[in-house]
C-alpha cells in the first residue's frame, strides 16, 4: 500500500496484478462467477479479497446479483437505495464506500484538463478517490492559491515522467475558483505554444478545490544570475543570450494579454505575476482582448506595482511593472556579478516615513523599489536611483556597441512612466 500526504491507496500496477483472470480464476471457485467478476467488476474483486478476508466470495456473488459492477464505482450512500439485501447494503455503506478510495486512483494525462460542461464533466473527482500525490514543500503563497513541490506516483504518471512538479492549489473560496477559471480560459484560448510561459501539463477538481500542475522549474532567476560573473569577463554569446531570454520574457507577457488564437536554458512566466519567472531546460490573426482588472494582492512584494499597494487594483501595466522591475536586477547581476542581495538589501534598508524614506539597521521584508509621499505618490527609493547611475556609468566603460545602455534606457523609461499618473488612466 502506498500513502500520500492525506490518503493511501494500492497503485494501479498492483490492483492490475490482482485483477488478472487467471488470479480471479483461483480465489472464486465457482468458474461462471469468475468469468462474470472478471468480465464486469474485476477492481471490486481486489477490493472483496482486500476488505472482507474470508466473506470475499459472499460479497462478490451478492454484489452481481445487485448489478454493482466497476463501471457503477466509486459509489457513495446515495448509491445503496436501490440494494434491498440488508445485510449486503449494510457490508457496502459500512466497510466498503468508506474504504473505496483506495482501489480508485486516477492516471494523470499530459493536456487532460478540467472541465465542466452540463453533465460532460471532465477530471472532477470526489473524495471516493485517492489522488497518487505526494506533497514535499510549500513553494509559493499567492492571493488565491499556494504553490507546492510534489510528485506523482510512477503508476498514475502520464505527464512527463519527471521527479517532481509544481502543483498549484486553489482556496476554496470563491476568488479562487475565479482566479482558476481565468487561468484555464487563457490557456485554452492561447492555442499557440509560447516557449516562455510554463503551460500546465493538467488539471483537475478534487472535492471542492481546484488544481493546476506544471513543471517545476529547475532553479529561480535570482538563484541563477547570482551565479553569473561581471560584463566584464562573460562572452557575447552569453550576452546575447541573457537579451534574447529578457525579449522572451516580454514577448510572453504580451502573450498573456495580447495573444494568438491559433538550447540551454529558458526562462519562463511560470504565473501571471513576473514575480514567479522560473528556469527549465529546453527539451492565425491575433485576437485582442482588454486586460482584466483585479482587486486581489499584487504578488511578490518586491516587484509589486505602485498601484498594487494595499489591494489596489491591477492590470496589464502591472505586470510591465514588475517585469521592468525584474529586468533592472538582471542588468544588475549581468553588469556586476553576484550583487543581487547588496542591491536587495540596501532597498529592504530603505523605508518610507512621514511621506520621506529613511535609513534603517535592519532590512525589512518589502525591498520594494518605491515608497510614498505625503500626497500618495510612489517615489524612487535612493538606492535604486543611485543603482541606476552606477550601472549607467559602468555600461559607459564598455566598447561600442553598447546594447545594455539601450536595455537600460528601457527599463528605465518604463519603470519610470508607470511610476507616474493615475492607475486608471494610464490603464489602457
Amino acid at each position: 500500500m502506498e500513502s500520500t500526504e492525506n490518503s493511501e491507496f494500492i497503485p494501479i500496477s498492483i490492483v492490475a496484478s490482482i485483477s488478472k483472470q487467471d488470479v480471479i480464476n483461483d480465489w472464486i471457485k465457482d468458474q461462471d462467477l469468475a468469468k462474470i467478476i472478471f468480465d464486469k467488476a474485476p477492481k471490486l474483486f481486489v477490493a472483496a479479497i482486500y476488505l472482507f478476508e474470508k466473506n470475499y466470495d459472499v460479497f462478490l456473488r451478492k454484489a452481481m446479483q445487485n448489478g454493482l459492477e466497476d463501471k457503477k464505482l466509486p459509489m457513495n450512500i446515495e448509491n445503496c437505495k436501490d440494494i434491498h439485501d440488508a445485510e449486503f447494503r449494510r457490508d457496502v455503506e459500512r466497510i466498503f464506500i468508506p474504504k473505496q478510495a483506495l482501489f480508485f486512483v486516477p492516471t494523470l494525462s499530459k493536456e487532460s484538463y478540467f472541465r465542466e460542461e452540463g453533465e460532460n464533466t471532465m477530471n472532477s473527482f470526489s473524495d471516493a478517490w485517492a489522488m497518487p500525490i505526494h506533497g514535499h514543500s510549500h513553494l509559493a503563497s499567492g492571493a488565491y492559491s499556494d504553490v507546492w513541490k510534489i510528485s506523482v506516483h510512477p503508476d498514475s504518471d502520464r505527464l512527463g515522467s519527471h521527479e517532481y512538479y509544481a502543483l498549484k492549489v486553489y482556496n476554496n473560496r470563491q476568488g479562487g475558483s475565479r482566479s482558476f477559471s481565468r487561468e484555464s480560459d487563457f490557456f485554452r484560448l492561447m492555442k499557440t505554444k509560447h516557449n516562455h510561459i510554463a503551460r500546465p501539463l493538467a488539471s483537475w477538481k478534487y472535492g471542492n478545490r481546484y488544481y493546476m500542475i506544471q513543471p517545476l522549474a529547475d532553479t529561480d532567476l535570482s538563484m541563477y544570475v547570482a551565479e553569473w560573473e561581471s560584463a566584464s569577463t562573460i562572452s557575447t554569446g552569453h550576452l546575447c543570450n541573457v537579451l534574447r531570454q529578457l525579449y522572451g520574457l516580454a514577448t510572453a507577457l504580451k502573450a498573456v494579454h495580447v495573444f494568438r488564437t491559433e538550447e540551454g536554458v529558458t526562462f519562463k512566466l511560470t504565473d501571471f505575476g513576473c514575480s514567479n519567472v522560473g528556469l527549465v531546460d529546453k527539451g492565425a490573426g491575433e485576437e485582442y482582448r482588454k486586460s482584466p482588472q483585479t482587486s486581489h494582492p499584487g504578488g511578490n512584494p518586491t516587484y509589486q506595482a505602485p498601484e498594487a499597494h494595499n489591494g489596489g487594483m491591477c492590470g496589464r501595466p502591472s505586470d510591465i511593472w514588475s517585469l521592468g522591475a525584474l529586468m533592472l536586477e538582471v542588468l544588475v547581476c549581468l553588469i556586476r556579478g553576484p550583487n543581487l542581495d547588496e542591491f536587495r538589501t540596501k532597498r529592504g534598508k530603505e523605508v518610507g516615513v512621514d511621506g520621506g524614506s529613511v535609513e534603517v539597521d535592519d532590512p525589512e521584508e518589502n525591498d520594494g523599489f518605491y515608497y510614498f509621499s505625503k500626497e500618495g505618490e510612489p517615489r524612487w527609493k535612493s538606492a535604486v536611483i543611485q543603482e541606476i547611475n552606477d550601472l549607467r556609468t559602468d555600461i559607459s566603460k564598455f566598447p561600442p556597441p553598447r546594447p545594455l545602455k539601450e536595455l537600460l534606457d528601457a527599463i528605465e523609461r518604463m519603470l519610470e512612466n508607470f511610476l507616474k499618473g493615475d492607475f486608471l488612466v494610464r490603464f489602457e
